[in-house]
């Protein structure tokens, strides 16, 4: 699956002196990588895109890729299961399959076994949606034997 759709581009500027404030730069770096983690996958792009920091952090960093593949984006499952028996074996790849999967929606021109993964991505979403809203329907049942407590030890 991994090939040439997804190399990362090349970037060997040094932008950090050019950041007036970042604070980002103020954090560990297994605080940021816990922030991210918790992001959509938009908002994780988002944040990338805004720090200089984070974007140095993050851009080189395999093994975020590979987990934020995994948390972010379960809709695509098939991608534990190719990194388990390694038919992805170039981690540096993970970055752009996850660029990729972000950006990915069903369209007239997109054909072929990646089609799917489209659909699937967009049925999610909307899945996702239907399921807070119908969850939110519903209060959670209280026992009829609940007492307050009154503050006193027995």
């Amino acid at each position: 699956m991994a090939g040439e759709r997804f190399k990362k581009p090349i970037s060997n500027m040094d932008l950090s002196s050019k950041v007036r404030h970042d604070p980002f730069r103020k954090l560990p770096h297994v605080a940021i990588c816990n922030i991210l983690h918790l992001l959509t996958p938009k908002g994780l792009l988002d944040v990338v895109r805004a720090s200089w920091t984070v974007y140095f952090l993050v851009r080189n960093k395999h093994c975020f890729w590979k987990s934020a593949l995994k948390k972010t984006m379960p809709w695509f499952f098939e991608i534990p299961e190719l990194m388990r028996v390694g038919a992805l074996r170039r981690p540096e790849h993970y970055r752009g399959i996850y660029l990729w999967a972000e950006r990915i929606w069903p369209r007239k021109k997109l054909t072929g076994p990646l089609m799917n993964i489209a659909n699937r991505r967009r049925i999610w979403v909307v899945c996702e949606v239907l399921a807070d809203n119908y969850m939110g329907c519903f209060k959670p049942k209280t026992s009829e034997y609940e007492y307050e407590d009154d503050g006193e030890e027995e």
